[in-house]
């Protein structure tokens, strides 16, 4: 077992540093110059080697609101007057014209001219989904159509899809101009990124940004199948349950977020389904890890706490028979609120885990850790109007892994528990058999003689005794019929004292040595230190039965050679176990006794010693059993 323990964390550790290595391959091949500009609405790259650095298009575009400019309309003698300069790639909400503050909905023309280095080679555009349509020029030819952005919204065809376009450059300079049209979100204008590079540079820049979310989503994908794996062999482990439901809300959101790879397997995704399907994702993952968290530490996370959430979770749905202003903007307040409430419940669970020393305890924190931080980059991305899907990715797959990884933790030490319990339930069938044979040995002895004494002496009286005498014959006949009586009765209290030890020790043991002492017309003194009567934590399997036993036999020995008052005493010191006992001892079997054979025997099988020292008639027997407790 302890092979198994060591191979699975060993691989553990395999997947960290591998998880480790492609965050490193990826965001070092990600960089991206940041350039100054020369004015507003131009951005100098003279001195950028586009065919190694990629080019962040965010500097001051020039800002015409309610205009759909083309290219041709530049070239006139009065060409447009910009209504405003943006700072980087922002929405509109916050700009602000001459006439009025700009809202979400409505649509704008955006211009910037970039001076390239000279001979210029042929070059790529990387531009992510705007809100949430665009058309794209450069140097006067269309390039590229997400949607259709239109002057009202029966004209405007909302979409959400990035677009990667290469072309070659006819002169130094590249004018580039975007229509922008938005009826549906909450924040319009430009989002996310625009990129230029050498087209081998552009292109291997995507090709990364897909193998990533591809390798991200197969292995969020394979966490998914195998936990389902795992579910079908353990069908009451609710936890698994649970997360098989977490890490399955996480699956299409690899697909529909940041590089959106489904595009390259099926057509795209209709654009209001695509977004419905996406923040019902979002507002339930906080329920659904409060879900999987309260059937991991139930004590600690209420099922109250949990249905609050669900409720709130179904609540927001109600929304979605307002606007999609309405519903996207109370998303992400939604969202943001509900994420960070469920981290107190979470944090408070995880905080008395760590301090229980709850094994897997340290990967789940990690996990809600990197989900947290991760998160909050993302939120922070949505909120600047920043592309935000690649931190969310990151999120979900880290808390996808770490949480999985408790789960194998947790699955390993329920496996050596089993085992465990499978050796202690074959040591408690072998053991209950010796004491069955035991019990049936001394019952056999103890009925089956009085049994035949009663035969032989009912046959003499038929034979020998004349039946003038048979008045004396029945008298004592009576009381051998009360003896059988007697010791049936003894064998099923005995059996009574077992059962109440073994979920009692210590007072079952009392009880038992009382009754004994009692019928035999003796004292008993029995006294306890150090112990609780019912603390039953014991180290070895069936350490009770031995136990109880041990101390009926030296009770037997006590009856059969001792006289007057017993005194009995047991003793814990931490985990150790100490059994004091004293009595007098009649003159004339002084000399015949010692601790009998079985009950050396059964010391020996606790793991303990016995001694016994006789002093003017005066018995003192020690019994030490070590590690006895947990």
């Amino acid at each position: 077992m302890n092979s198994i323990v060591h191979s699975i964390r060993k691989t553990s550790l395999l997947k960290i540093f591998s998880i480790a290595f492609v965050f490193f391959f990826i965001t070092s091949g990600c960089k991206k110059n940041l350039t100054t500009l020369e004015a507003p609405g131009k951005l100098d790259a003279t001195d950028v080697d586009l065919n190694k650095e990629v080019l962040d298009l965010n500097g001051s575009w020039e800002f015409y609101w309610e205009k759909l400019l083309y290219p041709n309309d530049f070239n006139l003698p009065n060409s447009p007057i910009p209504d405003g300069y943006t700072k980087g790639l922002k929405s509109w909400n916050s700009i602000e014209t001459k006439e009025k503050k700009i809202g979400s909905d409505g649509y704008a023309t955006y211009r910037l001219r970039v001076q390239l280095p000279k001979n210029s080679i042929r070059l790529g555009i990387r531009i992510s989904a705007q809100n949430t349509s665009f058309r794209l020029f450069v140097n006067k030819k269309e390039l590229a159509l997400s949607g259709i952005p239109g002057k009202n919204k029966a004209e405007t065809i909302h979409a959400r899809t990035n677009r990667t376009i290469y072309f070659q450059p006819n002169t130094d300079e590249l004018e580039i101009i975007l229509h922008v049209a938005n009826y549906y979100f909450f924040r319009g204008g430009l989002r996310g990124f625009i990129q230029i590079g050498s087209s081998e540079l552009i292109e291997n820049v995507q090709n990364r940004r897909y193998v990533f979310d591809l390798v991200l989503s197969g292995f969020g994908i394979y966490i998914w199948l195998y936990h389902i794996f795992l579910f079908l062999q353990r069908p009451k482990d609710r936890s698994i349950l649970y997360f098989i439901l977490l890490s399955g809300s996480f699956l299409p959101r690899y697909f529909l977020i940041s590089e959106r790879t489904l595009s390259l397997l099926i057509t795209e995704v209709p654009f209001d389904l695509n977004i419905r399907m996406l923040h019902s994702l979002h507002v339930m993952t906080p329920s659904l890890l409060l879900l999987f968290m309260h059937s991991i530490f139930p004590e600690f996370i209420k099922f109250r706490t949990v249905l609050y959430f669900l409720l709130s979770t179904l609540l927001y749905f109600f929304t979605w028979f307002f606007s999609p202003q309405v519903y996207t903007s109370m998303f992400l307040f939604y969202s943001v609120g509900a994420t960070f409430a469920a981290l107190i419940p979470i944090s408070f669970a995880l905080f008395q885990s760590l301090k229980l020393k709850i094994r897997g305890a340290i990967f789940q924190s990690l996990g809600i850790l990197f989900f947290v931080v991760l998160l909050v980059f993302a939120f922070s991305g949505v909120l600047q109007a920043e592309s935000s899907g690649f931190m969310a990715i990151l999120g979900f797959t880290s808390l996808s892994f770490f949480q999985s990884l408790f789960l194998s933790v947790s699955y390993t030490e329920k496996m050596q528990t089993n085992l465990v319990m499978a050796e202690q339930l074959q040591e408690s069938k072998e053991a209950l058999k010796k004491q069955r044979e035991e019990l049936e040995l001394n019952f056999h002895d103890a009925l089956g003689g009085s049994l035949t004494d009663l035969k032989i002496f009912t046959e003499r009286i038929r034979k020998e005794i004349p039946k003038k005498s048979w008045s004396d014959a029945i008298w004592k006949l009576d009381k051998k019929i009360s003896d059988i009586i007697q010791t049936f009765r003894s064998q099923l209290l005995f059996m009574e004292d077992m059962e109440f030890a073994s979920s009692e020790l210590f007072t079952g043991l009392h009880l038992a040595l009382l009754r004994r002492y009692s019928d035999a017309g003796r004292e008993l003194n029995f006294t306890t230190s150090g112990i609780g009567l019912t603390e039953n934590t014991l180290d070895k399997t069936n350490a009770w039965i031995q136990l109880f036993f041990l101390v009926m036999e030296i009770c037997t020995n006590d009856l059969k050679y001792g006289i007057g008052e017993s005194k009995w005493k047991i003793i814990r010191k931490e985990n150790d176990l100490f059994i004091h006992q004293e009595n007098t001892i009649a003159k004339l079997k002084k000399e015949i006794f010692t601790p009998g054979k079985r009950t050396k025997e059964r010391t020996e099988l606790l793991g303990g010693n016995i001694n016994a020292v006789i002093t003017k008639n005066r018995l003192k027997l020690e019994i030490h059993l070590p590690k006895f407790w947990r």
